[in-house]
């Protein structure tokens, strides 16, 4: 925890003790990490009314640069995304370790806590217990529930939350921090904070570089589709890399096990191996489908598998570990079973924000949602649609929320972004489109993870090929030709 000055949780709303619409407070050294230093941003919980809201008190921490003099480049705020609400929480307990040391002497890190961790929503979220697929018997109901869940979310002055709020904050914290221009790295949503502050600042933004982007300015339908087809890359790029490691040995990020599920010994292919996960999905829809320890396994689940391969930071380990499991998959006759229970005290409080940023409320009616759901599945046909994606947009359905439609990015703004090859939450083709727009470099690493600019990622060649040209771009703008990285996961041809 922080000292007196920040001891409080990450975010508290109070009465406005002053007119300012936003303050910083001194820092001091944190209570547990006293090598960096905490302090508290207050903002409006309204940036249109700051006079008629209550104060947000968000926790800022700072880590200052170990340079000194001319090799000192100022302030880099960072945003890790989430969305979660924690990143000067995360920058206090580790992050600051994410960052390679020519960025940690060059700039002071500085983050603040998101102000949407401040919403508090009443569960049940009925949208996440649901089946991804429509069901006409539920739509109307979920609908309404989705309605009745984001209007009770508190406080309401937060109901219109959006990135656009994030980028005001960190203006607010720049303008606390007595400095004129700032340097940006935002990785997965924190991405969309650096995309607004670009918007609403450009003047103030020495460079910003953006590692796994979401992409905002795409329309709902168009996000969902492309979020599927992102999955459905990523399961071809398993296929590509099973066949490359058909004969690795186990323990070294083998794909053996289910080589040997398929029987088709050392003639394996990419194909072949998308042919076996089709047939998963037929048995999976028939109902006909078990793992080793009787459960049975749902379309769903194969659709969850692929949309969690970033969890693996490019680790070869991960991707046996998924192969291992796709060959515990078998077909056998059907089974009475009792369904599977969901935790329908589960809630999502960053519903208002993703809806708002990117919900455009042209989605209403049943027969809309069903046609959007055959179009993901046209481009996707494996694995149907992104879990995380669907059910986030699901969630917007039937409610008033829907905002910001972003600008393309400033010209003026010097942009880098940076990808992983293989990336669910945030798919390799936004990336290329942002960087396409905005006539920015791309550097693209070759595996599967999210956020490809870590110094903790443990492939070497891979992770030292992203960091140099992200360090040279923040450090002493130098811009990189579009580059290609391989890391430990790397797909041939990719």
């Amino acid at each position: 925890m922080a000292t007196a000055v920040v001891a409080v949780s990450c975010v508290v709303a109070v009465p406005r003790a002053t007119a300012s619409p936003s303050s910083l407070s001194e820092f001091t050294p944190c209570a547990e990490t006293p090598q960096a230093w905490c302090a508290t941003l207050t903002v409006p919980q309204r940036w249109d009314a700051p006079d008629a809201t209550r104060s947000l008190h968000l926790t800022v921490v700072k880590w200052k640069a170990t340079a000194t003099g001319a090799a000192h480049k100022g302030v880099l705020l960072v945003d890790e995304g989430g969305p979660n609400g924690g990143s000067a929480d995360s920058l206090r307990s580790g992050w600051y370790e994410h960052f390679t040391a020519p960025v940690r002497a060059a700039f002071d890190i500085v983050a603040v806590n998101q102000r949407e961790s401040a919403v508090h929503c009443e569960p049940p979220q009925v949208s996440n217990t649901l089946p991804l697929a429509p069901d006409p018997a539920t739509f109307d109901d979920s609908v309404k529930e989705n309605a009745r869940y984001a209007e009770s979310c508190r406080p309401e002055t937060l109901w219109t939350i959006d990135s656009l709020d994030r980028a005001r904050d960190l203006d607010a914290l720049r303008r606390g921090l007595g400095v004129d221009r700032v340097s940006y790295y935002g990785v997965s949503y924190g991405t969309v904070a650096g995309q607004a502050l670009a918007e609403l600042h450009p003047t103030t933004v020495r460079s910003v570089v953006l590692d796994s982007p979401q992409y905002p300015r795409l329309g709902t339908a168009d996000y969902l589709v492309s979020a599927a087809a992102g999955i459905e890359d990523i399961a071809h790029g398993f296929a590509g890399w099973c066949q490359a490691h058909r004969a690795t040995p186990p323990g070294q990020g083998s794909c053996r096990t289910l080589v040997r599920a398929i029987g088709a010994g050392g003639r394996i292919t990419a194909r072949r191996v998308l042919t076996h996960l089709r047939n998963l999905r037929s048995w999976a829809e028939a109902g006909t489908l078990y793992g080793i320890n009787g459960e049975p396994v749902s379309p769903d689940d194969l659709t969850d598998l692929f949309s969690t391969m970033h969890l693996s930071k490019d680790d070869p380990q991960f991707l046996e570990g998924r192969a291992d499991e796709l060959a515990q998959w078998r077909p056998r006759r059907r089974e009475a079973t009792a369904p599977r229970a969901v935790d329908g005290l589960v809630q999502d409080t960053q519903t208002l924000l993703r809806c708002n940023d990117f919900f455009d409320r042209t989605i209403t009616t049943y027969e809309q949602w069903q046609d959007l759901w055959q179009r993901s599945q046209d481009v996707a046909p494996l694995v149907r649609t992104s879990s995380a994606h669907w059910t986030w947009m699901r969630a917007c359905l039937g409610t008033d929320l829907g905002r910001w439609r972003p600008e393309p990015f400033p010209s003026e703004v010097p942009l880098l972004v940076t990808a992983m090859r293989y990336d669910s939450p945030t798919p390799h083709g936004w990336a290329r489109q942002l960087a396409t727009d905005a006539g920015a470099p791309l550097v693209t690493y070759n595996g599967f993870g999210h956020g490809a600019y870590d110094a903790k990622l443990a492939h070497t060649a891979g992770r030292e090929c992203v960091a140099r040209p992200v360090e040279e771009f923040l450090v002493d703008g130098v811009v990189p030709a579009d580059t290609r990285c391989q890391g430990a996961t790397a797909v041939p041809g990719a």
